[in-house]
């Protein structure tokens, strides 16, 4: 089933038309026509089924027949505050698998040994819808500009908080995260947080946490610290 995106859904007019890009992969690579039906998300779990009542290449509109609504789930509680990876295909190999997944937002950070103090969200926020409409998970994650741990503050008021790091920490994520509860996990750069940055998150009311006994990539580390959250979701509901 192919699913295109739509940012403009009007439920009470029953209405909405596909963003420039899918409207052109709609009309020019699909060659779908008027009158035909076709499915749309708006991200925010609809699964809309429509009519197409013209042929425009840049704004294709879409009369609505059929609303569905994805079943809420906790995956709005997780957000993963990660450093960007120098190699940006990592970043973005990130981004989609952890869409896929599922996740509630994604806050890219700036630290002191972090390779990159500036960064293009429009793509990524193009491979998350991408990845959204592929998996059929119809919950778009919000993905933030670069922000600066001070900054990211202001995002963890009532989470539980958590910072994953290479030193030398006892306790797991898997045995302290909670599904059910807004959570925010830091992943840092791959030369690791400083102490200097460990010191302020945890008087900020940072838990320090490992993701097992490797080392891993930032990108692999932030999928990781997705999987356990989706694990903990899974055992809550057997």
């Amino acid at each position: 089933m192919q699913i295109f995106y739509t940012t403009s859904f009007d439920i009470e007019k029953n209405t909405c038309f596909l963003t420039e890009e899918d409207s052109y992969h709609c009309i020019k690579v699909l060659r779908k026509k008027e009158g035909e039906k076709i499915y749309i998300t708006d991200g925010k779990g609809h699964l809309l089924t429509g009519t197409i009542t013209n042929q425009d290449t840049k704004k294709t509109f879409v009369a609505i027949i059929e609303i569905q609504i994805q079943e809420k789930n906790e995956n709005e509680n997780l957000t993963i505050a990660i450093a960007p990876t120098k190699n940006m295909d990592r970043m973005e190999w990130f981004v989609e698998k952890a869409t896929e997944i599922g996740i509630g937002n994604i806050i890219p950070i700036l630290t002191e040994r972090g390779e990159r103090d500036k960064l293009k969200t429009e793509r990524l926020h193009k491979i998350a819808i991408s990845a959204m409409k592929q998996s059929k998970n119809y919950y778009l994650p919000n993905i933030f500009e670069l922000t600066n741990l001070k900054d990211l503050m202001q995002h963890c008021i009532g989470f539980e908080r958590f910072v994953a790091h290479c030193g030398d920490v006892e306790k797991h994520l898997f045995k302290l995260i909670n599904c059910k509860q807004k959570t925010i996990v830091l992943i840092g750069p791959e030369g690791d947080f400083t102490q200097k940055e460990i010191d302020f998150l945890k008087t900020n009311n940072f838990q320090e946490v490992n993701l097992g006994e490797t080392r891993l990539r930032t990108e692999t580390a932030g999928l990781a610290a997705t999987m356990i959250f989706q694990i903990n979701k899974l055992s809550n509901s057997l």
